[in-house]
C-alpha cells in the first residue's frame, strides 16, 4: 500500500468538503476517502478515462466554422470612442 495522496481542488461527494479527499492505492484498486466525514468509495478504470473533445471526434464541430474578421483597436490614441470614422 502507497501512502495516501490528498487530491486538489476535489469535492467530497457526501458532505461536500473540499480539498479533504485522500487518494489510497492498494494492489491495482484505487479508493478515495473524505478525512472529515469518512466517507469512502472505490474509482473504477472508465473515471481516469479522458473526455471527448471536439479533435478527436467525440463532440461535434461549431455550426458556423466560417472565418470572420477581427477588429483591432488602438489603445495609443485618446479621445476615440470607437466610430469608424478617419
Amino acid at each position: 500500500m502507497s501512502r495516501p495522496r490528498f487530491i486538489a481542488g476535489a469535492v467530497c461527494p457526501a458532505c461536500g468538503a473540499m480539498d479533504r479527499l485522500q487518494l489510497l492505492e492498494t494492489d491495482g484498486d484505487q479508493r478515495r476517502r473524505c478525512v472529515a466525514c469518512g466517507h469512502e468509495d472505490s474509482l473504477s478504470s472508465s473515471a481516469s478515462r479522458e473526455p471527448a473533445t471536439r479533435l478527436d471526434g467525440g463532440l461535434k464541430k461549431p455550426e458556423s466554422s466560417a472565418a470572420r474578421p477581427v477588429r483591432i483597436l488602438d489603445p495609443g490614441r485618446p479621445g476615440r470612442s470607437g466610430s469608424d470614422e478617419e
